[in-house]
Parts: C-alpha cells; structure tokens; sequence
C-alpha cells in the first residue's frame, strides 16, 4: 500500500505539469515540424502532396532575384533601424541618468511616449507626416525652398523612410532599458575613479562601458529578431510594400522579407521554406553576436 501512495505521489508533479505539455506539443511542437516537412513540398494547401526535397530552397537561394533582394532592404532596416540606434540611445541613457539634469522624469516621458501607441497607429502618424503633398516634412523643405521629396512614393528613399520612423518609435524604449541597467552600477565606482583623477569620458570608457556591455548584446540580440521581422511599419506606411513586389530601376524588388513571405500565400511548401530559411537569417545573426560576447568575455 505504500509503495502504491509513494508512486502516486512521485507521478503528481508530472500529472500538473501534463497540460503544459500537451498544449505545448499540440500548438508549438507539431506545428513547427508540420512546418519544416511541408517546406520540402509543392503542395498548395488542398490536393495531392508532393515531396520535392530541396528544390524550394534551391530555387529561393538561387534563382529568385526577389528573395534576395528582400534580404539586402531588410538587412538595411536591420542596421539602420534597429541596430544603430544603440549607438544614440547608450548616451542618451548617460544623460538622462545624470543628477544635475533637471526635469530627468519628465525627458523619461517624452522619449519613452511614442513607444506607447501601437506600431499601426504610429505609423499612420508618420505617413501623414512624411506624405508627398500635404505632409509637414515637404511642407518644411517648402519654405526653405527645397522640392519635394517622395519619401514613401520614391524607392530609393523608403528604406530609410521606415528606419527613421522606427528609430523614433522604438529609441526611447532601448533608452529606458539602458538607464535602468546603467541604475544597477555601484557610485562608488565612479566615485572611486573620480578620486584617481579620471575625467568624464575616462569614467564612462572604463566603467560605463563594460558594465553595459552584458546588456548591450542581450538587447542587440531582440533587435535582431525584431528587426528580420519587421512587418506592421511597412505594411502600414507604404502602400506599395503592402500591395506587392514593387520593381526599381535596377530591376530588382524594394519589398521586406516577412512581406515576401506574405505573397507566397497559396505557395504552402515554398512559403514555409520561406519562413524557415529566415529561422536560419536570424540564427546566424544572433549566433555572430554570440561569438562577438564571448570574445568580450561577456556571459
């Protein structure tokens, strides 16, 4: 009888645990390899399944010029509106965490603000504002005698167009991370440098620096993945990014990769090749950034 209670009671913490399990294995599990196995087929959602083994992804790395050059504007948006904004947000961050600045609270408000509103309705906003004829940026470039730029009608000037807005959507939130980690150093440090003699640049190079650099790659590594899968900017600032393959002058497309991957609905098999083949972007992307943390020794 008691080797019965005792077996039980070893079986319950699993008996709790089996519903996560089941809905885990259920929702997440079975799609993704219902997804990878689908990903070597020509298969359209309905009708006969056909294995083609690597012909989806050979077809994608070799011969669709589309693919690739949802690669290259992604990557540009990657850097340009995700990644370089560290660089603006860890002094900003500096400056907000100083005590003489006056009014810290309320600077805190202001760039953390557009982060609050959706990533749609913010990029309503920006649409208006960087619209061809009625918006206030052309309005601007009007009074100083400039043309008219078409910001989100001219291919050559979407990309940057989409970074800028999410550099401001989203700066004030890395912002805000960064003061909170910069919050976790000791003042004694700094204090202890000042003794030394070291200067304002020489205490945040010695530091400032490393002691965010453990951060640094963590939220590098969200950009990252945020920043491969950029879609609700785009798609709601630019019409032709949402309608479809928008061709430029070199021939070549100016849409997003998750957008690409949204045209292939219909396409089942090379859609989910698709969407594994940047699983694999995204991995490599952050396993560079792995290997740039381990030769900071950073853990």
């Amino acid at each position: 009888m008691n080797s019965k209670h005792n077996n039980l009671h070893q079986k319950e913490p699993y008996l709790f645990l089996s519903p996560f399990f089941i809905l885990f294995a259920v929702f997440f599990l079975f799609p993704v390899i219902y997804s990878a196995v689908i990903s070597f087929s020509d298969w359209n959602g309905t009708g006969k399944f056909t294995f083609t083994g690597l012909d989806n992804y050979t077809f994608l790395l070799t011969g669709d010029d589309y693919f690739w050059s949802s690669i290259r504007v992604t990557s540009f948006i990657l850097v340009f509106g995700f990644l370089l904004q560290h660089l603006i947000a860890i002094p900003l961050a500096i400056l907000l965490n100083t005590k003489a600045l006056k009014g810290r609270s309320v600077f805190q408000f202001f760039y953390f603000l557009p982060y609050i509103f959706s990533a749609v309705s913010f990029s309503m906003f920006i649409q208006n504002i960087l619209d061809t004829n009625n918006g206030l940026f052309n309005y601007i470039l009007e009074l100083i005698g400039s043309n008219r730029v078409g910001w989100l009608t001219e291919n050559e000037n979407i990309p940057l167009s989409i970074s800028l807005a999410i550099n401001w959507r989203t700066i004030g939130f890395n912002t805000i991370l960064y003061l909170a980690a910069l919050q976790s150093i000791n003042p004694a440090m700094y204090e202890a440098a000042e003794i030394d003699g070291a200067g304002l640049i020489t205490k945040h190079l010695k530091i400032t620096v490393p002691a965010l650099l453990p951060f640094v790659f963590f939220t590098v590594t969200i950009s990252i993945i945020n920043g491969m899968q950029v879609f609700d900017e785009p798609y709601t600032m630019v019409n032709n990014f949402a309608n479809g393959v928008v061709i430029n002058k070199a021939g070549l497309s100016t849409t997003l990769y998750v957008i690409y991957l949204l045209k292939k609905t219909g396409k089942w098999g090379r859609g989910n090749a698709v969407a594994w083949l940047l699983f694999i972007f995204i991995f490599l992307f952050n396993l560079i950034n792995r290997k740039l943390s381990k030769h900071f020794d950073i853990d």
